[in-house]
């Protein structure tokens, strides 16, 4: 014995946000009154209703509740069929207990919301952002993108340009935004921008937002251009001063030091005569400035030999013009020869003869000499410059120099002898006076030896001497 129960209805639709009623009718089997308690499982438990929920139905008597049900209208409650059990306890006889199976059809609905995030963008030539759709509703909805801006720079590209969003949820779209304008130079341009969405049940929203375009050069390279070229105009003038570590003296330059300090210009150019060269002082008289031949007296001229009319001219040396016939023409052309020598007529006077010269004086040279050795080559390479036949050249000092910062030694010697030495390693410029004044006679040599030790390249220090040059 127990309690029957039936539903008027078992499946029922309902909107969420709304409420839909059913009646269930109960039958007393038994032979005593009974009391009913009837309550709702399932998922339809928490927004479902049972009224009343507790029925006295007398032996072979009907009682008829309603249930009611109201699911909210928020996503969570999804759309779709709910399950739910209709319980029927008996209290008398507890073992009639019944229940009653049913479902609930609940609408969906979309509640939609649209943002773009960030709402600014910035890019010179494109701009990123994203939309962010929000569906509030309890069902998913489908949506479609589309962009505009008022001036019409800008194109629009979704990926994807539709999808569907569940309810519940949100999606960030990716928005990328081309500029069809674009500019090197000025003020940043500000591009109001707006994302419409169309959902598929017709509702549509608009997102507004900024797409801020910098010009193409930013505002700080003219200037720092300006800078830049100052910076290089600057280097340009200050780095050969800085870096020049060429020696600053008059000895090189061609001066020749004195004792008290000063310096005196050498004769002529300054330059050094090659060997073998006469040396010539420009404040001589015509005619001292010829080198005298070896063997001569007084630095007179040497009288050339005469010729020997049965011997020939030794190869090279120019022909002797043949002897002119008196009775002879002249042949066309050539020049007329000039009259004979009257016998009978007094020579005409000689005109005097200069007086001989006295001893020379000393000129003063700057004899340079530039020491070459390749590293690695091993021993001493030397430059050396010979005295000429009737000079003699006096040296007191001697200028050195290592432009190049050379490692390596350095002699100086007269001949043989080693008069000087020095390490490149240690030198840049040095002005060396001698103990005693140094003479260099005919045939002696001035010589300069280097040996390169550096680990590449060739050595090139220089040496210049101040000297006297007398020509005998």
């Amino acid at each position: 014995m127990g309690v029957i129960a039936s539903l008027d209805e078992r499946d029922v639709s309902v909107e969420a946000g709304e409420s839909v009623t059913c009646s269930v009718r109960l039958h007393n089997t038994g032979h005593t009154v009974d009391t009913f308690t009837l309550d709702v499982l399932g998922e339809a438990a928490d927004w479902a209703s049972v009224q009343p929920s507790s029925v006295n139905v007398f032996p072979g008597d009907d009682a008829v509740a309603v249930l009611t049900f109201a699911p909210p209208r928020s996503a969570e409650v999804p759309c779709g069929k709910k399950a739910f059990a209709l319980r029927v306890m008996a209290q008398e006889d507890t073992d009639g207990s019944v229940i009653e199976e049913g479902s609930v059809e609940v609408g969906g609905y979309a509640d939609l919301a649209a943002e773009i995030v960030p709402r600014t963008a910035r890019g010179a030539r494109r701009a990123r952002t994203k939309l962010a759709v929000d569906n509030y509703g309890n069902g998913p909805v489908t949506v479609q993108f589309t962009g505009k801006d008022e001036s019409g720079d800008v194109d629009f590209v979704f990926k994807p340009v539709q999808t569907v969003v569940e309810g519940g949820t949100t999606q960030l779209i990716p928005v990328r935004m081309r500029m069809r304008k674009r500019f090197l130079t000025g003020q940043p341009k500000t591009l109001p921008v707006e994302i419409s969405l169309t959902a598929s049940d017709g509702s549509k929203l608009d997102a507004a937002g900024v797409v801020i375009q910098p010009p193409m050069l930013p505002r700080w390279l003219p200037r720092a251009l300006t800078f830049a070229i100052a910076g290089l105009i600057l280097l340009a003038v200050l780095v050969p001063t800085i870096f020049n570590d060429a020696p600053k003296s008059k000895a090189t330059s061609g001066g020749v030091a004195d004792p008290s300090g000063g310096a005196q210009s050498p004769p002529g150019t300054g330059e050094t005569p090659p060997p073998g060269a006469p040396q010539q002082d420009p404040a001589a008289p015509a005619g001292q400035n010829q080198p005298a031949a070896q063997g001569g007296g007084g630095g007179s001229p040497v009288k050339p030999p005469a010729s020997d009319p049965e011997k020939p001219p030794a190869p090279g040396s120019p022909a002797k013009p043949p002897a002119s016939d008196p009775e002879k023409p002249p042949a066309p052309g050539s020049p007329a020869k000039p009259p004979a020598s009257d016998p009978e007529k007094p020579p005409a006077p000689s005109p005097p003869k200069p007086p001989a010269p006295g001893p020379a004086e000393p000129t003063a040279e700057n004899i340079r000499i530039e020491g070459t050795s390749i590293a690695g080559s091993g021993g001493f390479t030397t430059r050396r410059r010979t005295v000429q036949a009737g000079q003699t050249i006096k040296i007191g000092e001697v200028v050195l120099d290592n432009p190049q910062g050379s490692v390596g030694t350095l002699e100086i010697r007269k001949n043989d002898t080693k008069l000087l030495e020095r390490d490149l390693s240690k030198l840049t410029h040095e002005r060396v006076r001698f103990s005693t004044e140094i003479s260099f006679k005919a045939g002696d040599e001035i010589v300069v030896a280097v040996r390169c030790t550096s680990s590449s390249g060739t050595c090139k220090p220089v040496a210049l001497f101040p000297a006297k040059v007398t020509t005998a």
